[in-house]
């Protein structure tokens, strides 16, 4: 099986995230950032990965333009993980509709709540160990839903 793991990070969330998955479902990371996202941008592979922070309750604009242009295999299985600090809205929902709205079906979803770094709200410092700890516990339990290709929405 293949798998691509595309992400886009900020504060090295979904950069952490996505070496966690490439080392339980090896595959090929791909920074978002560095595609041309003037074209279609392909992936063949069996399992398809889309790790994001959470940006004023929605994905970046960047991962917006990236799912807008993004082609599957339309059986492969795609998921879905946003990193967030404390909430995030309809950032999955958003997603999920954006990528049926081309045919592309989201298998999973999952939302992983790190430290993050947002201008207005950030992460308080006595609540950064323990949400580095559950976060850890969360990203595993994805980790092996995905490894598993579990169905969630």
């Amino acid at each position: 099986m293949n798998h691509d793991i595309f992400y886009f990070s900020g504060s090295g969330n979904s950069l952490y995230i996505s070496r966690a998955l490439d080392a339980a479902v090896p595959g090929r990371i791909r920074a978002i950032g560095a595609l041309d996202l003037s074209k279609s941008v392909s992936s063949d592979a069996d399992m398809v990965g889309l790790v994001f922070p959470v940006y004023f309750m929605d994905c970046p604009d960047i991962v917006a333009a990236f799912l807008d242009r993004l082609e599957v295999k339309p059986d492969a299985y795609v998921y879905c993980i946003a990193s967030c600090g404390a909430m995030a809205g309809n950032t999955l929902a958003n997603t999920a509709r954006r990528l049926s709205k081309r045919g592309i079906p989201t298998a999973a979803q999952f939302l992983i709540f790190l430290p993050d770094n947002s201008i207005a709200f950030p992460t308080p410092d006595e609540k950064i160990a323990p949400m580095l700890e559950s976060g850890k516990r969360a990203v595993a339990d994805a980790v092996t839903a995905i490894r598993e290709k579990r169905i969630s929405k």
